[in-house]
């Protein structure tokens, strides 16, 4: 995760996860 960080800018990981999590809190809710 670290060594992502400066390598990827257009796809953070921190948006991925974002969107990822929030796909999973609708399917839960």
């Amino acid at each position: 995760m670290a060594r992502q960080a400066g390598i990827e800018p257009t796809t953070p990981w921190f948006v991925a996860r974002y969107s990822i999590q929030l796909s999973y809190w609708r399917t839960a809710v």
